[in-house]
């Protein structure tokens, strides 16, 4: 049975695969440069924020809502600072031309 939450995550799919296909492109071709170190941490950040995204997602279900919010705290806001800190890192690069 198709809910919102499938909708939710299959549009977080398509998203998430049209901006790992314009990364490995731009890397690819030169345009931006990427330490290893870097994809790692936003790897690692985009993981704990998705994580704690579907755990969010799942506490309001269950009426649990102090709960998910809690989690949505200590999970995806370091997530998200994770993926931050790992485009600054980024950025901070000369691009490769």
């Amino acid at each position: 049975m198709w809910t919102i939450d499938t909708l939710i995550w299959a549009v977080i799919g398509f998203v998430l695969g049209i901006g790992a296909t314009l990364l490995y492109q731009s890397i690819r071709n030169q345009r931006i440069s990427v330490r290893w170190y870097e994809m790692l941490i936003g790897a690692i950040g985009l993981v704990m924020f998705f994580f704690g995204l579907q755990n969010f997602l799942t506490g309001f279900a269950e009426f649990a809502s102090h709960a998910s919010l809690i989690f949505l705290l200590i999970v995806c806001l370091p997530g998200l600072l994770l993926f931050g800190l790992a485009s600054r890192l980024a950025s901070m690069h000369k691009n490769v031309s």
